[in-house]
């Protein structure tokens, strides 16, 4: 018996497994998968529909509506994690001396997400007949939503373009106080102190890096939804995919540990 259970335990308690189960005991690991397959859904449905298997595709256009609507039950109040988010980054700017607009920029992409949600939560309310809303409000209430999802990712595009520009500037800095240590004797920042700042400035270019590639893909979804671009659902499908993936394995590496 204890043979037959090995290899099941083994597997049971492998750590893949054990980082799988952290990740989906989040909120946004959870979401995340979800997200995946919804718009994996909405990519299969636009090939089968393309391929003229109507049948296919209403299927896989109905598991795309079952996830849409899952999520955001799910995310049923996450407006507010943003709106506290935006209100500790808003208390840290006034203590700090200066304007730094990339803090500034994440303060009202906070806020934008925040709208995204609750304007979104309203609509999906409305939908269900929890609440009632003509149907000209619940259409201005979905426009509202992505209006503030599209401003969202359009301060999201803007923060990493300027903490682009001061993780150059920093490292520009560091170099050069290490220049001019070794060639005379003044004393500046300790050597391992700035391997560590260095090593932590590549990996925060690295993740605002992998940020901006989500964000240039995800801003066509909201202007697509606003008419402001024209989008088909196999781009759409491909692109929330493959950000979906992204982010799924962002939270993976947390869950991991960074590893």
């Amino acid at each position: 018996m204890s043979s037959l259970l090995d290899p099941l335990s083994h597997l049971i308690l492998h750590p893949y497994l054990n980082t799988l189960l952290k990740v989906l005991a989040t909120t946004t690991g959870r979401d995340k998968l979800q997200r995946g397959v919804q718009y994996y859904a909405r990519l299969l449905a636009w090939v089968y529909a393309r391929a003229g298997r109507i049948e296919d595709s209403k299927k896989w256009e109905g598991v795309k509506g079952v996830f849409g609507n899952a999520r955001k039950v799910l995310r049923m109040f996450k407006f507010l994690e943003h709106l506290q988010s935006a209100l500790r980054l808003s208390a840290s700017a006034a203590s700090s001396r200066g304007t730094d607009w990339a803090q500034i920029t994440q303060i009202a992409r906070q806020v934008g997400y925040a709208g995204f949600l609750f304007f979104d939560h309203v609509a999906w309310a409305a939908g269900v007949r929890l609440i009632n809303l003509s149907k000209g409000t619940q259409e201005r209430v979905n426009k509202l939503s992505q209006r503030f999802w599209l401003a969202g990712i359009t301060l999201s595009l803007v923060h990493a373009g300027q903490r682009f520009s001061q993780i150059r500037a920093e490292k520009r800095r560091l170099l050069a106080t290490t220049a001019s240590s070794t060639s005379s004797s003044e004393k500046g920042t300790p050597e391992a102190e700035k391997k560590v700042r260095m090593s932590s400035l590549r990996a925060e270019h690295a993740a605002v890096r992998t940020q901006l590639v989500q964000d240039a893909l995800d801003i066509w979804l909201p202007a697509s939804n606003l008419g402001i671009a024209e989008v088909g659902d196999g781009f759409a499908g491909l692109a929330g995919t493959i950000t979906s993936a992204m982010g799924f394995y962002a939270a993976w590496q947390k869950a991991a540990g960074g590893k």
